[in-house]
């Protein structure tokens, strides 16, 4: 591009970025009911007929659902206006949020220790309450789950979001050939991102951030005993059990698709490849 002067340039991205946001708002269209009914899930599920009162867990837990919630609603906003990797930083966000409220919900001791924590910072790392979580599903559970690899597989979806979050040169190569202009090289500045090839890291954002979500919203039902003896309960029910079929055939319909932005060549997968290599039989 060439240009003595940038004036305007900002105001002419209200009109592109509304130009460009029809064509992704239809490109996420099969997905787009299930982002509604997981916020509205979520919204709800504190409203419900239940048979616990609110203890010290519950409350803690609904500043983080509220933060998911507001989580959910802007990474969805910069979705469609186009700016995909963005959003992923929001999701890491949201990621974690999510698996705070399963860990406070699933022990009333880390629920004290939330709330005492100095600054109310959060006492665990992502990977511990990755641990925590996986943990939680499979306690009762008294088949061989290997539950490391089952930690390993749930921590990398964060990896991944972390992968558009902090800077490598994967997303922001990305990023760049959004301006490219072919035999000329980039324009280095702001513009939504409508390829096709980045519908797949618009989707992976999306079925991380609503897996995450129904899965505590689902922990906030189950803490809070809501009567699913109750009318409103068993449709709410129902609506929150709806989203994880349209996450699974999404995932089969686009597993075949590459991302542009992976974590192929991380520490972590590295690590994790070497630990299973020390683990096998020799």
């Amino acid at each position: 591009m060439k240009s003595q002067s940038a004036d305007g340039f900002w105001r002419i991205l209200s009109g592109l970025e509304a130009s460009q946001s029809e064509k992704i708002v239809e490109d996420l269209k099969f997905v787009e009911q299930a982002v509604i009914d997981c916020y509205e899930c979520g919204v709800e599920a504190p409203t419900l007929p239940n048979m616990e009162k609110r203890n010290e867990d519950i409350k803690i837990a609904a500043l983080f659902l509220k933060r998911c919630l507001n989580d959910l609603r802007a990474l969805w906003n910069l979705l469609v206006i186009g700016y995909s990797t963005q959003a992923g930083t929001i999701a890491a966000a949201l990621f974690e949020n999510a698996l705070i409220i399963n860990c406070v919900l699933s022990n009333s001791k880390r629920a004290t220790e939330l709330r005492r924590s100095p600054s109310g910072q959060i006492p665990w790392t992502v990977a511990d309450l990755c641990k925590f979580h996986i943990n939680e599903i499979y306690s009762a559970d008294n088949s061989s789950i290997d539950l490391e690899y089952q930690t390993a597989c749930l921590y990398a979806h964060y990896v991944w979001l972390c992968m558009l979050k902090h800077p490598n040169m994967q997303s922001v190569l990305h990023d760049a050939l959004v301006t490219n202009i072919p035999g000329e090289g980039y324009c280095i500045m702001a513009s939504p991102d409508a390829r096709k090839e980045d519908i797949p890291i618009k989707l992976t954002i999306l079925l991380l951030s609503i897996n995450r979500l129904i899965n505590a919203i689902d922990s906030f039902s189950k803490a809070y005993k809501i009567d699913k003896t109750n009318e409103q309960v068993v449709e709410w029910q129902k609506k929150l059990d709806s989203i994880v079929p349209v996450i699974n055939k999404t995932i089969d319909q686009y597993e075949s698709q590459s991302l542009p932005v992976n974590i192929e060549g991380t520490r972590f997968l590295n690590k994790a490849r070497q630990k299973f290599k020390d683990q096998m039989p020799q």
